[in-house]
């Protein structure tokens, strides 16, 4: 069990650089040593999932005439999917960064 958590903690610092994966809200990532709480997740689990359906809309708007009204189930979808991924994000950074465990490193 400890190797695929080790895997999965990997995974997750190649894809959550500082550059790259906070786009465009780079403000909610947490600074080195801080934890990622609870308001942090359900922020981002609305956030993302809001850009994208926003951004989905006015496509579909502009190419085939679609209101938003078909696209409101979608949002669920979208909040359902960011919710999960992003609680892997803050399960693997808090178990990095948490200060009074011992700190499991993601670099090797």
């Amino acid at each position: 069990m400890r190797e695929k958590e080790m895997i999965l903690m990997r995974f997750m610092a190649v894809i959550h650089r500082p550059s790259i994966c906070w786009w465009p809200f780079p403000f909610l990532r947490p600074n080195e040593g801080e934890a990622f709480g609870r308001f942090r997740l359900f922020t981002c689990a609305t956030l993302y999932p809001l850009y994208i359906w926003s951004f989905m809309s006015v496509i579909l708007f502009l190419k085939k005439g679609m209101g938003t009204a078909e696209l409101l189930p979608l949002m669920g979808v979208l909040f359902g999917i960011f919710l999960s991924y992003y609680s892997i994000v803050a399960y693997c950074w808090n178990r990095v960064h948490d200060p009074e465990r011992q700190r499991a490193s993601m670099d090797r």
